[in-house]
């Protein structure tokens, strides 16, 4: 009974004033603090929680706030507070909803770039606490397993990588806001700004943004859907409908480029590892 009354109490806080569904529910259970009823004690702590939850999205997304203005964030704020109320304790995870929230409100449509400046912001966020990867394997170890058993092993990134692609040019976006006014005046939006795709990841304590072309985008996404080493391959082969270790048997110079391409990532430390791929029998270890 306990567990439910504090359950619902929860709900009750992340909602606007005592009409909600839930706090209709827990108010004939709450005691008044002396002259102050049980409404207004409610009042309190859904003022104290939004107010939180509204200065965690800011930290978190201070473009995006810039963008809109106080008052309009402040009601994406509340929106974001009563359709994803948090579920733990961890303000810093208050935002992971947030960008996919924003096309879902009419009062947002005259902003089309804000999702995704959203996502690159919560990107930028989830890098920056994200652990650090653990000690990259060995290269030639690597190497010798996918050689050996490509369908069987995946390659794995760090758990600061984030990816992020957009039709609009939100790192434009993102960098004019770091600088100074002169250089948010000079942006034009309306220019034939480049798409971004973007790689969104920390070294030590530096956190950087990346833009990358088009084959190393393919070979990123590939590795974060956790696809084997052998769809890697396969992206520089699109034409070949031969089993991947044959053709590595018969023509390896096929594979130079993508091969070349995982070396870079691993140069780069966007590659830290090779696992087996789940359900596969092969190499237990992790490389």
């Amino acid at each position: 009974m306990l567990r439910e009354l504090q359950l619902e109490l929860g709900r009750a806080f992340h909602e606007a004033g005592a009409a909600g569904p839930a706090a209709s529910s827990v108010l004939g259970q709450l005691c008044g603090l002396g002259e102050v009823a049980p409404a207004q004690t409610l009042a309190i702590y859904q003022g104290s929680v939004a107010h939180a939850v509204e200065k965690a999205l800011r930290d978190i997304f201070p473009v995006c706030a810039a963008l809109l203005g106080g008052d309009c964030f402040r009601a994406l704020a509340r929106e974001s507070a009563r359709r994803h109320p948090s579920t733990g304790p961890d303000l810093a995870r208050v935002g992971d909803s947030l960008p996919a929230l924003v096309p879902l409100l009419s009062f947002l449509d005259a902003v089309p770039y804000l999702a995704d400046v959203a996502s690159l912001e919560l990107a930028w966020h989830r890098a920056w606490t994200q652990p650090d990867p653990p000690t990259a394997g060995d290269p030639a170890r690597i190497a010798e397993a996918v050689s050996a058993e490509p369908h069987r092993h995946r390659f794995l990134l760090p758990p600061s990588l984030q990816l992020v692609a957009s039709e609009h040019p939100i790192l434009e976006i993102w960098q004019a806001h770091q600088e100074d006014c002169e250089a948010l005046d000079a942006l034009d939006l309306g220019a034939d700004l480049p798409a971004s795709q973007l790689v969104v990841w920390r070294r030590d304590a530096e956190l950087r943004i990346d833009r990358v072309d088009t084959g190393l985008w393919l070979l990123l996404e590939s590795i974060a859907r956790g696809e084997p080493a052998s769809a890697l391959l396969e992206l520089y082969a699109p034409e070949s409908r031969n089993d991947v270790d044959e053709l590595l048997q018969q023509d390896p110079d096929d594979f130079a480029p993508a091969l070349e391409a995982i070396r870079s990532l691993f140069e780069r430390g966007w590659i830290v590892g090779l696992e087996p791929v789940p359900g596969r029998a092969g190499r237990s270890d992790q490389t």
